[in-house]
């Protein structure tokens, strides 16, 4: 679901330009990493057989990758201020 989200999001966004563009473009990114982290876990571990401590240490690293692109988004909105 979040990863067609993302993607409704990045045709919805496309209207949207400087800053505001920008940061949107970055939450979209954001929206679609958390989106194939969960289905990075869901495939490691139902799938492939990986052990449980192993998938929740990737799943997390990935969360955070897309933590960072939120951030970068906020720092771009707060600029406008």
């Amino acid at each position: 679901m979040l990863v067609f989200a993302s993607f409704f999001m990045i045709y919805a966004s496309r209207k949207w330009g400087g800053y505001i563009g920008d940061a949107l473009n970055w939450i979209v990114a954001g929206a679609l990493v958390f989106g194939l982290a969960h289905l990075l876990e869901t495939t490691t571990y139902e799938y492939l057989g990986w052990n449980p401590e192993v998938v929740e240490f990737s799943h997390r690293l990935v969360l955070l990758v897309g933590f960072l692109f939120f951030i970068i988004a906020f720092r771009k909105i707060r600029r406008l201020s």
